[in-house]
């Protein structure tokens, strides 16, 4: 039987090997495996993004190996968030929440914590929808 602990704050990782082993009845030895990540790169939807000054728009963060195919993390913890460029436009919380602070542009960046692999994605501040005022008259002169 093998039994595999990950090491505090860090996962079981995601990849297959084999290693032939020989111990003898009654003993036992550790076996330590290095595994490199499957992680290549890390995803945000949308990119680019858009919201409205006040606002908020919620960002995901998506791993995926060097075959495109999705690598499965935790679904909570799993990446720190961050405004890399422009945080006078937007902040980010730790779930990749974004609101929109002041019109313009901003980078926000997720980084797979146990990886460090990051992906970025752009986001847009705009002004709220402009209001107009309508006036009429009773006699249809203006």
């Amino acid at each position: 039987m093998v039994i595999i602990v990950p090491a505090p704050n860090h996962h079981l990782a995601q990849a297959q090997a084999q290693q032939r082993v020989v111990v003898q009845a009654g003993e036992t030895t550790k076996v330590t495996l290095t595994l490199a990540s499957t992680i290549a790169a890390v995803e945000i939807t949308p990119n680019p993004a858009q919201v409205t000054q006040g606002e908020t728009v919620q960002l995901t963060a998506t791993c995926k190996n060097e075959d495109g195919e999705v690598v499965v993390v935790p679904a909570t913890g799993a990446f720190t968030w961050a405004v890399v460029a422009g945080s006078q436009y937007a902040s980010v919380d730790s779930n990749g929440l974004v609101t929109g602070l002041a019109l313009g542009t901003a980078t926000v960046q997720a980084t797979e914590n146990e990886s460090g692999v990051s992906g970025s994605a752009q986001v847009e501040v705009v002004p709220p929808p402009s209001k107009i005022a309508f006036a009429s008259s009773r006699d249809g002169n203006w």
